[in-house]
């Protein structure tokens, strides 16, 4: 996707994308992941309004108060949140992070640690 714009990808049919930040990080993350809960929670800690975020849920048929395991993200009028329906398998590893500029994807990258990230 890097170099495509946002609204040419497929998040864009089920996303209200016009709405979101074009200018940000959009980090895809899945609720019952250990890795998007530890990613999403050092991102709570590091972020604080430097630039915007959006955080887009990949909703799975499967998920429940239960087995959620993300708790801690980041907070604030710089973070946005979007949820993907549960109607898709989604074939990406998360968490995944798009940097976009201007609407234009500019890196991106599956399966993030905390340590790597954008």
């Amino acid at each position: 996707w890097v170099g495509q714009d946002i609204l040419d990808t497929p998040l864009a049919s089920r996303l209200d994308v016009p709405n979101l930040p074009l200018d940000a990080l959009w980090v895809l993350y899945r609720n019952t992941c250990d890795h998007c809960a530890e990613h999403l929670e050092l991102m709570s800690m590091q972020e604080s309004g430097q630039r915007s975020l959006v955080l887009v849920r990949l909703a799975e048929k499967h998920d429940s108060e239960e087995n959620k395991v993300v708790q801690v993200m980041p907070t604030g009028n710089f973070v946005r949140h979007a949820t993907l329906p549960d109607t898709v398998d989604y074939i990406l590893t998360t968490p995944a992070e798009l940097l976009l500029e201007n609407g234009i994807i500019v890196k991106a990258k599956e399966g993030v640690s905390p340590e790597e990230g954008f």
